[in-house]
């Protein structure tokens, strides 16, 4: 099955990082971040409110500045192990706005989500994106894009060694 979604992203995006750890306190970019310029993490959790309302609260609140970056945060990985993570790193990602998006359906379903709207992280940040960065539907798709194509070999690829 398809895996680590967060790679095409990384492919894709001219500033995307990835960070492979399961204890983020001795990650010293990410310590940096985190105090030092705003972080939200995109993981649906009873703290987390909607990212919509985080952007309409930014843009209200004229707190928006494009000098100073914003850090999206994503815990890729299969659902149990992303909450793993986030429980692990509690304290450190209690630094970060805690956002979550709302009544998404995801394109591809290559693992049975544990919830109704739960997606794949690449399309939680293509989501994320069209929300922060108002990217347009010419631009998600081109982000979808090797997904869909990876998705589409594998399904051959099932197919045919049954």
């Amino acid at each position: 099955s398809i895996k680590r979604t967060a790679r095409f992203l990384q492919m894709s995006l001219e500033n995307c990082s990835t960070l492979v750890s399961r204890n983020y306190s001795t990650c010293s970019d990410l310590l940096h971040s985190l105090e030092n310029e705003e972080c939200i993490l995109l993981f649906p959790s009873k703290n987390s409110i909607p990212l919509t309302d985080y952007a309409k609260n930014k843009i209200a609140s004229n707190t928006v500045d494009s000098k100073s970056p914003l850090n999206l945060l994503v815990i890729d990985g299969t659902w149990r192990f992303a909450r793993e993570i986030a429980y692990k790193n509690k304290e450190l990602l209690s630094k970060a706005h805690h956002v979550s998006l709302n009544d998404l359906t995801g394109k591809f379903v290559v693992r049975r989500p544990p919830k109704e709207g739960y997606v794949s992280t690449l399309e939680a940040v293509v989501a994320a994106l069209s929300i922060l960065e108002s990217i347009g539907p010419d631009i998600q798709e081109k982000l979808l894009a090797p997904m869909q194509l990876a998705i589409e070999q594998w399904k051959e690829h099932s197919e045919k060694n049954g």
